[in-house]
């Protein structure tokens, strides 16, 4: 959010603060997972920044449901936060008159007298965090030989990512010195550096994959479920919170869970049964026997600054 918000305070030359903002209680739960929200003012304009958690994000979604945002949200001016856009996308965009901007690059905000703005500033080549797509591909060449050299096809085809985006991942890790590139252009193949300088540094990249908690008062029975959170530690670390900690990767509309009993807190239930953690990729990509991968159980848990976490993991992680 700093740097959204120093853009936009050089663009237009007045100090403006962003900060992320949850709308848990305004918003459909499938529109509360597509985004990451954010607020702040512009010239007057209260704006609601809307940034894609799916890296298969469909610009036409966001035109479906724009009027939508703004109402469930109090009449902010919802605007679209994207890392690149195709030049048919930005036709789009602009021919619906969507505001939309990429940070340090280009903005159309015409209820702010911006009505197409390019900068020569060239954005960062990798962020401070990895993003779901780029975190998918770092997991998957930690779990995997780092003799073998890959292709982005080929991870395109085994994490289900588009070719664009895990080349940009790759981008992003080869800006990190995670990996090594061979060959030139479309022959181009990489692999991982060595396991656990891989591991060591590719950690203070990593982020949590939960985007969202909810509690239910009983096991759902038609989604496949695998155990989260402190469960890939058991046996190492006695926790108390006493209910069954789960996680699963909804998309989009969550018809599954539709229905059900949940809440989005702990004590609305007497007693309940599930903690159900929606992540923002799939846990089934690297799980093993329906319990989370590792790396992404203790992702998940590095905000708790438990000792007995960060130890647990360094054993099983060892082994």
């Amino acid at each position: 959010m700093n740097k959204l918000a120093e853009y936009l305070s050089h663009i237009y030359d007045e100090k403006i603060e962003i900060k992320k903002v949850e709308l848990d209680n305004q918003l459909p739960l499938f529109l509360q997972q597509a985004y990451e929200f954010s607020e702040g003012s512009i010239h007057g304009h209260f704006c609601l920044f809307c940034q894609p958690t799916d890296d298969n994000f469909s610009i036409r979604s966001f035109f479906k449901n724009y009027n939508r945002i703004m109402n469930y949200s109090g009449n902010r001016i919802p605007v679209l936060i994207l890392d690149f856009l195709k030049s048919n996308e930005r036709a789009f965009l602009l021919k619906n008159r969507l505001p939309f901007l990429i940070p340090f690059k280009q903005l159309y905000l015409p209820f702010a007298g911006m009505i197409l703005a390019e900068t020569k500033t060239t954005p960062k080549i990798h962020p401070d965090f990895f993003s779901p797509s780029t975190q998918c591909v770092y997991l998957f060449l930690f779990y995997n030989n780092n003799l073998t050299e890959h292709t982005s096809a080929e991870i395109s085809r085994r994490i289900k990512y588009s070719a664009m985006t895990v080349s940009r991942a790759v981008r992003e890790l080869d800006a990190l010195q995670l990996i090594i590139i061979t060959g030139v252009e479309t022959k181009k193949k990489f692999f991982r550096i060595e396991k656990w300088q891989y591991l060591e540094k590719g950690l203070k990249h990593i982020v949590s994959p939960v985007i969202k908690t909810i509690y239910l008062d009983s096991i759902p029975r038609n989604i496949k479920l695998y155990l989260a959170g402190e469960s890939p530690f058991a046996g190492l670390v006695v926790f108390t919170e006493g209910f069954y900690k789960l996680f699963v990767f909804i998309k989009k509309k969550n018809k599954k869970i539709k229905g059900l009993a949940f809440s989005d807190n702990y004590n609305d239930f007497q007693r309940p049964r599930v903690k159900l953690e929606v992540w923002n990729y799939d846990p089934a990509l690297f799980a093993q026997k329906e319990v989370a991968d590792i790396v992404s159980a203790y992702a998940s848990l590095k905000e708790e600054n438990d000792p007995r976490i960060d130890k647990a993991f360094e054993e099983i992680i060892r082994r």
